[in-house]
């Protein structure tokens, strides 16, 4: 019940944290998420968008490969 209350308010605490640097922060800098803070959450940060060919997707969305 206690690692449940401590989970619950760091999810609080690090989404305000979150929430603080990206109203300071430039327009092009990385936005942050609550992850980014989260002290029990840290394996579970997002990974960076994987750049590449998007053939896969346009076949995936229209049907075909050519456009």
């Amino acid at each position: 019940m206690r690692e449940a209350r401590e989970l619950s308010n760091w999810d609080q605490t690090a989404s305000l944290m979150a929430l603080l640097v990206n109203i300071n922060s430039p327009k092009n800098a990385r936005k942050m998420t609550a992850i980014d803070f989260h002290p029990y959450r840290k394996t579970q940060r997002r990974k960076a968008d994987a750049e590449g060919d998007i053939t896969n997707l346009k076949i995936l969305l229209r049907g075909d490969a050519d456009g």
